[in-house]
């Protein structure tokens, strides 16, 4: 069986790559590989991006600000703030925010990757500060 080589993109395939994802790379000759961050400017917001091409072609986007990022938690709409757990040795926990949704899947993929969910609680839009969730607050109850 033969499978397709991977071959290496050229500067020039790697620009046209680049700008096609709505990024600006500061220098074309900077380019080494899909795997490696290229410094550029958001084309969208002229916010600085350092993207790599491989994350792009994968549907990571290029930048993060506000205005540009399609996904991730929308401070605007209702939120969740959750506790996950794992019993492994050592034993790990993480505190995460989504969307609160019927549509969210995050808290699936975390048991599919073997967390345990602890807890959590809804909030909506503009009540976030009420469960501690500010900079340098003591930490929320989860009771």
């Amino acid at each position: 069986m033969d499978c397709a080589p991977n071959t290496p993109l050229t500067k020039q395939q790697a620009w046209d790559r680049a700008l096609s994802y709505r990024f600006r790379p500061h220098d074309p000759d900077a380019f080494e590989n899909t795997n490696t961050p290229w410094a550029g400017t958001c084309m969208d917001c002229s916010g600085p991006v350092n993207p790599c091409l491989g994350n792009l072609y994968r549907g990571q986007g290029a930048c993060n600000s506000r205005s540009c990022k399609l996904t991730g938690f929308n401070d605007t709409e209702p939120g969740l703030v959750y506790l996950v757990q794992r019993a492994s040795d050592p034993a790990m926990a993480k505190i995460g925010i989504c969307e609160d949704s019927t549509h969210n899947t995050r808290l699936k993929v975390h048991m599919r990757n073997g967390w345990e969910t602890a807890y959590t609680r809804s909030f909506t839009v503009g009540n976030w500060t009420q469960y501690g969730l500010t900079v340098g607050s003591p930490p929320m109850s989860w009771t």
